[in-house]
């Protein structure tokens, strides 16, 4: 059993896929045993407008964004100590360190210090996949398959970390295999949703 006081949950929200050229427009931490939330939107900075594309996957608007600040070092601060980003393990789930990319980028190009102390365990490197099911591997999807609930077609960086902590619990912190529609996890055993759910 994962025992909560040793893990935050971080997730982003981005115009774009590149964490060059691309804005990170949210960051959110879940502390799972004190039940907090850190929600917090950022300014376009290196765009002159919101995606489309991205606000149709992360619902952000134009107003979410008016008037916001860049993150400044006393945030990053707090976010190290009194959110634990810097003294417990961060889960993030992308398979490709996508979060943890952009943030970097974001600290980097803001002068921002301390990141270099965070350390991230991404769950979806733990998710091993055989088969045809691989691709519908998703986190929405394997929230689905562990009777999950909270999925929506929307992805905010405060609900996908809420999400994303409770699928590494359901995982019980360990591997998973996806052999086409089933997931195997210790003694559970679950079913991907029928391809046409999203």
């Amino acid at each position: 059993m994962v025992d909560p006081s040793d893990y935050v949950v971080l997730d982003v929200e981005t115009n774009g896929l590149d964490e060059e050229r691309d804005d990170l427009l949210s960051i959110s931490v879940y502390v799972p045993d004190e039940e907090r939330t850190y929600d917090r939107f950022l300014p376009l900075e290196r765009q002159a407008k919101l995606s489309p594309d991205a606000a149709w996957v992360n619902g952000i608007t134009e107003e979410d964004l008016a008037g916001r600040e860049p993150l400044s070092q006393v945030e990053v601060d707090e976010l190290l100590e009194g959110w634990h980003v810097g003294e417990r393990t961060v889960l993030t789930f992308s398979g490709s360190g996508f979060d943890e990319r952009f943030l970097r980028s974001y600290m980097e190009s803001h002068g921002l210090t301390g990141y270099s102390q965070v350390k991230f365990l991404d769950i979806k490197s733990m998710v091993c996949r055989l088969g045809e099911g691989h691709s519908r591997a998703s986190k929405d999807n394997l929230c689905r398959a562990f009777g999950i609930s909270g999925v929506s077609e929307i992805h905010t960086s405060a609900n996908d970390c809420l999400l994303e902590w409770r699928l590494f619990e359901a995982m019980d912190g360990l591997p998973v295999v996806v052999a086409g529609d089933v997931v195997y996890c210790c003694e559970r055993v679950g079913e991907l949703p029928h391809p046409a759910v999203r």
